[in-house]
């Protein structure tokens, strides 16, 4: 009787285990408060879109590739009704390099570069944001992807450095829409909309608004053994990967300020805690 007991006892543990993968209870489920995202994606600013020529000076002076954004988010989850909503914070980082102009007078694709100094344009993007996460798939079919959507206000911290790695300054008067160099041929600016005219150095700030879609998927819902062990050693309840697309708008609230809006894909891996 015994066995007969405990044969049947685990046949309803295991019948339990396999009702719960296909439907979940999300009154069951930990509350995520916390969430950490690390990204990355190519940017080029929008920097020449002021500009009616074909050639604008970050073209001139660092082409039409796109560098590497990469960027930190915290985000914080208030409430929980078929999805999650919540505030975030959001640091990134970019930085574009290229050989200094020796020469912008001429054409463009004559233009003579130093062979060794660079100059170079360095961003940092901070924002604030309110988010919205669509987790009903997860919560109640253990289907594990999430989409979501973000809104908020982001603010661009910028600065031109010189060919020593000072923030560049402004020695011409001339007042031209285009780099500007100094006695020596280094470029000191990238526009006039760049510069500090109070210490006429290349260096300020941009304000915009920014707008994300995604969908996020849960890898560690694969393997529930490696789920349990995030969560029993490092707290971790759930870590996975995700792709969005972001637009930054930074001509909303001032045209005159340096423009540094694009729209980009971004990619990264996120856990939740």
């Amino acid at each position: 009787m015994i066995t007969s007991f405990s044969a049947s006892a685990h046949a309803e543990s295991i019948n339990q285990t396999l009702n719960s993968t296909l439907i979940q209870d999300p009154s069951d489920e930990t509350i995520i408060t916390w969430q950490l995202d690390i990204k990355f994606g190519p940017y080029l600013p929008g920097i020449d879109r002021e500009f009616d020529h074909d050639n604008g000076p970050y073209e001139i002076v660092f082409g039409t590739g796109r560098s590497l954004l990469t960027q930190f988010e915290l985000d914080a989850f208030l409430s929980y009704s078929w999805g999650q909503l919540g505030l975030g914070a959001e640091v990134g980082w970019f930085r574009n390099s290229a050989k200094a102009l020796l020469d912008f007078s001429k054409a463009t694709d004559s233009i003579e570069r130093s062979e060794t100094d660079t100059t170079s344009l360095s961003i940092v993007p901070v924002s604030a944001k309110l988010i919205y996460r669509v987790t009903a798939l997860n919560d109640y079919w253990n289907i594990p992807f999430i989409p979501y959507g973000k809104v908020g206000l982001i603010f661009g911290l910028w600065w031109v450095t010189d060919p020593n790695g000072n923030i560049a300054s402004i020695t011409d008067d001339n007042d031209m829409i285009q780099p500007m160099m100094d006695s020596n041929g280094n470029i000191t600016a990238v526009t006039d909309s760049e510069i500090n005219t109070e210490h006429n150095r290349g260096i300020g700030a941009s304000l915009g608004w920014q707008y994300t879609i995604g969908i996020s998927f849960q890898a560690s819902r694969l393997d529930p053994w490696a789920e349990r062990s995030l969560q029993r050693d490092l707290g971790i309840h759930n870590a996975g990967f995700f792709a969005e697309l972001t637009t930054i708008d930074m001509d909303v609230f001032n045209r005159t300020q340096l423009r540094l809006g694009d729209t980009l894909w971004l990619a990264g891996i996120n856990f939740e805690f």
